[in-house]
């Protein structure tokens, strides 16, 4: 019984610092961005749109697949963070627009 309480806390920390994390890595691909887009060049904003397509491939294979790549977690019983991926995903195009907007 205990073992399950134990695997039952690791998974919701695991879920929990999937979320952090990814939230944290909006706030550095808004940092990464507007360092990037503050001169008036084509090829930086193509390098920019680059980047941020980084995220959300990472959140739709998430979704997708169901395995959180690189720690090989698998999310076969975790149907919330499977939405949550996906929200994840649809978020991660915000850093872009609000650093295209502000910064050229």
């Amino acid at each position: 019984m205990s073992i399950l309480i134990i695997i039952e806390s690791l998974t919701i920390k695991v879920n929990l610092l999937y979320v952090v994390f990814s939230l944290f890595g909006l706030h550095v691909n808004f940092l990464i961005l507007k360092k990037i887009l503050t001169p008036e060049e084509s090829m930086q904003n193509v390098y920019a749109l680059l980047i941020s397509l980084m995220l959300p491939f990472f959140h739709f294979y998430v979704f997708h697949f169901g395995v959180i790549p690189f720690i090989d977690i698998e999310l076969n019983d975790n149907i919330p963070l499977y939405y949550i991926s996906f929200g994840l995903a649809w978020l991660s195009g915000l850093p872009y627009i609000i650093a295209r907007r502000l910064y050229t």
